[in-house]
């Protein structure tokens, strides 16, 4: 069973524990307009059926008064982990997202993570170029930039969008070093 993770300000809760708030997360992302953004699909029916953070190595994120902040995993992509993360907008720009993020690289790094079964050199992760906020946030965890990829935004069964997204690696000496300062 996966642990609870606290920080400072908030407390990371297993999404496997707690599937009343892991579909909350996915209401809320709707209600605010971000799916398509967020996940680079078509808000359908079909779409959104795909979308679940109701398993190992997901969390959901509250703060100190219980409130639902948003949520954050980690799951395998390909020799390494990659780690996303979703704060509503009202929580946005409190410093919530990197506070989250050190505590479930270190906890992923730590093996604390019951998702996480194999040895692995870096945690991943990818942000929309124009996401600037997000980008900044990342480097200032330790992520460097690996490279810049193009994605696809799916429109329907025919149209797609190309989506410019930077690909960022940590490495656990990277995220201690930079953490120790």
């Amino acid at each position: 069973m996966e642990k609870v993770i606290s920080t400072e300000r908030l407390i990371l809760k297993p999404t496997l524990d707690d599937i009343d708030k892991t579909e909350e997360i996915l209401s809320q992302i709707i209600a605010a307009d971000e799916f398509e953004f967020y996940f680079g699909i078509d808000n359908s029916e079909i779409n959104r059926k795909q979308f679940s953070v109701y398993k190992k190595g997901f969390y959901n994120i509250f703060d100190r008064e219980n409130n639902l902040v948003g949520y954050v995993g980690v799951h395998r992509e390909e020799t390494d982990y990659e780690v996303e993360i979703y704060i509503f907008a009202q929580y946005r720009r409190r410093g919530f997202a990197k506070e989250t993020l050190s505590a479930i690289i270190d906890a992923a790094f730590s093996g604390e993570i019951e998702a996480i079964t194999e040895d692995f050199e870096a945690i991943v992760s990818s942000v929309r170029e124009e996401n600037l906020p997000s980008r900044a946030m990342m480097e200032s965890i330790g992520f460097g930039e690996e490279n810049q990829i193009f994605g696809f935004f799916i429109v329907d069964d025919m149209n797609f969008v190309n989506l410019k997204l930077v690909y960022y690696r940590l490495t656990r000496e990277k995220f201690y070093g930079k953490n120790a300062e």
